[in-house]
């Protein structure tokens, strides 16, 4: 997430914003190789950042939250590298990519920032990868649903007890690399475990030490 933190930069930022639109659950929002001219912010929702093989399968590769850009490397390349859906209904904030480039690089400490968010990404992209090379199904969706609760935590989207999770077995399946029936059997070993519960998409973290020490 890049944070233009600060007053200033904060009504600076609003300027530069062209309108707000939304979509629909299950929308995708660009393709794989499109080189648009305006970035999206998500600002509520859930959305995800997805490829797919030749042969159909698809590999989530992150969740994209409110207040995330939703294709942060378009503020230094021309083309995205991958797809993005909308895993539930969205609304984002709509700027031009141009602009908003030049307005975050025009000042050191702004680029400082969007550079953080850039080692952010990547260093998510590492622990994926470990993931799907080195760690267990419980470490894999120990580690998503961790991730997502901290990171929940800190935009003060979620409760003290959890918080919403809007995905169903086969996108944590399709995020860590494994099948959805392999998903739902360590699920529910979570819950033998009493880590977790998880009803009517509600996500209750009864052990967050145990979880984040997994």
């Amino acid at each position: 997430m890049y944070d233009g933190s600060g007053a200033e930069d904060g009504s600076r930022i609003e300027a530069l914003r062209l309108r707000c639109t939304t979509f629909a659950a299950r929308r995708t929002i660009c393709y794989e190789g499109d080189a648009p001219t305006e970035l999206f912010q998500l600002f509520d929702g859930w959305a995800f950042r997805y490829k797919v093989t030749r042969d159909g399968r698809r590999q989530i590769l992150s969740f994209i939250l409110p207040g995330d850009l939703i294709d942060l490397p378009l503020l230094g390349t021309e083309r995205i590298a991958h797809a993005v859906k909308a895993l539930t209904a969205i609304s984002v904030c709509v700027f031009s990519r141009t602009e908003l480039a030049d307005f975050i690089y025009g000042d050191a400490e702004r680029a400082r920032r969007a550079g953080a968010a850039f080692a952010a990404q990547s260093a998510a992209t590492d622990e994926q990868m470990l993931d799907l090379g080195q760690r267990s199904a419980f470490e894999r969706i120990a580690r998503l649903l961790n991730h997502l609760a901290v990171q929940l935590r800190k935009r003060g989207l979620a409760e003290a007890e959890g918080f919403r999770l809007p995905l169903t077995q086969s996108h944590i399946a399709d995020a860590t690399g494994l099948t959805a029936v392999h998903v739902g059997r360590t699920l529910r070993e979570m819950r033998k475990s009493k880590l977790l519960s998880l009803a009517q998409g509600w996500l209750t973290i009864e052990d967050p030490e145990s979880l984040a020490a997994i």
